[in-house]
């Protein structure tokens, strides 16, 4: 059987034959490309977050916002002064869904993963020799270890793995349409395959339901795939891999983005798991045995998990990156290989212009290439774990980020008449959403403005931004 991978695949996504209907119908819901045109697709968490755009408009240039905000914050850190007592030790789940014996992982398998994602983070990893000079100096060790384990939720003893027996052949669904039913796909994949990938997270759903999130790691495993069944049951893998991203704000209701959806974690294709997973990707994709083998994909999308994008920014231009200053910019995502002479955009914000960081782990180089995280995206990872994957009730008081005040909204709650004031008189950009990603007032104002909202009684969410950054507030009309 063939399987279509369009993350960390060797080939272009303007693939012939069966399959070709998905591929272009996902194309279209998350990007404005072509399939004919766009390059090969990324893994899951990008065109995740075009997805909860789509369903909460404004969900992505605000999450932009914050973790480019984040970045500059930890700019001004030193990471090399982490000590040992900065160390962050997180407790990792692996969900095992199976409804074979091949999905069915060993213990072996589970315990070389997380071999491999340690060795990532504390960067003992046997191939970071691989690493260009011209690099070695801004990579660094993150102090993340991650542990099995080895209680409960509930207090019992675990060995941190969870099997759970299926009957879901391929959590991407059933396709039920054929190759020409273009517009129906496309809605089927808008309306229905995040919430079927999404079943792996819920035990009613032939799943297995999440470990507390804010105390775990949750990593679930199982196929991926989408069966078609009109299509000589063409079984099609969209993405290998899926990591949830942080849930930037404290007040951001759980509604708001899509119902049903709100486990938090990692879910990978089964194949996928380990350096020593014995199971094989099939013909004619038997060269993504030598490329995706190695278990770092996970170590990929933690690094999404904990807030990470791509390096290239996931756009073709050399202006936008991935808001860290020590991943020089590139035009490109990798395609699958380790070219070492690519090097797309100038940049000398280091003093001389670098090649493309091939080597990096957030690039869609090959795994016989991927070794680093900068000393940048490690600062990252360690104040979006701080502030966002641990328990809630200790964020909001302690992110900079959520004490910024632009304007002063006064009285609130309020019967949709109030003020906005901004400080200084400085132009900001207002926007009023409901929880549904409506936009019901938008407007750049530098004074203070009256203003009323002709709506139910109900929680509405105000986001002002100027350069000094964003700020995000409630208000409730009675």
């Amino acid at each position: 059987m063939k399987n279509l991978l369009l993350c960390f695949a060797l080939l272009s996504i303007a693939v012939s034959g069966f399959g070709q209907a998905v591929t272009q119908a996902i194309a279209q819901e998350s990007s404005t490309q072509s399939v004919e045109t766009m390059p090969t697709a990324g893994c899951g968490g990008y065109h995740f977050l075009q997805h909860l755009d789509k369903q909460s408009p404004g969900y992505l240039e605000q999450s932009n916002q914050i973790i480019e905000q984040i970045a500059q914050i930890t700019a001004a850190q030193d990471v090399a002064a982490h000590k040992k007592a900065d160390l962050i030790t997180i407790p990792v789940v692996f969900h095992v869904m199976y409804n074979n014996d091949d999905e069915n992982l060993p213990d072996s398998v589970i315990m070389n993963q997380l071999k491999v994602l340690q060795q990532a983070f504390r960067h003992t990893h046997a191939d970071t020799g691989a690493l260009r000079d011209e690099f070695k100096s801004l990579a660094g060790d993150a102090e993340i270890e991650f542990v099995m384990a080895d209680k409960d939720p509930d207090g019992n003893a675990t060995n941190g793995i969870v099997r759970q027996s299926t009957s879901i052949t391929h959590f991407g669904g059933v396709l039920p349409y054929n190759q020409n039913q273009t517009s129906e796909i496309q809605k089927w994949v808008a309306d229905s395959f995040y919430h079927n990938i999404f079943r792996m997270t819920k035990t009613e759903q032939g799943g297995s339901d999440e470990w507390d999130p804010y105390t775990y790691l949750n990593i679930w495993i199982g196929d991926m795939r989408i069966l078609e069944p009109k299509l000589n049951d063409f079984e099609e893998l969209l993405f290998v891999a899926l990591a949830t991203p942080p849930r930037w704000h404290e007040f951001w209701p759980e509604d708001l983005v899509i119902p049903g959806i709100r486990s938090k974690g990692v879910l990978i294709h089964y194949v996928a798991v380990g350096a020593n997973n014995p199971v094989d990707y099939p013909a004619p994709y038997g060269a993504l045995n030598d490329n995706v083998k190695q278990g770092k994909i996970a170590i990929h999308e933690v690094g999404h998990y904990l807030g990470l994008r791509h390096i290239w920014g996931d756009v073709a231009d050399c202006e936008v990156d991935d808001y860290i200053d020590d991943t020089p910019p590139c035009l490109t995502q990798s395609n699958f290989r380790c070219l070492m002479t690519k090097n797309t955009c100038v940049d000398n914000s280091q003093g001389s212009d670098l090649p493309d960081m091939i080597e990096n782990y957030m690039d869609y180089s090959s795994g016989n290439c991927a070794v680093a995280f900068t000393k940048g995206q490690i600062a990252v990872m360690r104040e979006v774990y701080d502030k966002y994957r641990k328990e809630p009730s200790s964020t909001p008081e302690t992110h900079e980020v959520a004490k910024l005040q632009l304007v002063e909204l006064y009285p609130n709650p309020n019967n949709g008449q109030f003020f906005i004031s901004t400080q200084q008189n400085t132009p900001t950009q207002i926007v009023i959403e409901d929880l549904n990603g409506r936009v019901i007032y938008q407007n750049t104002i530098s004074v203070s403005q009256s203003l009323y909202l002709n709506e139910p009684s109900g929680i509405y969410v105000l986001r002002a931004s100027n350069e000094e950054g964003v700020q995000l507030q409630r208000i409730v009309i009675e």
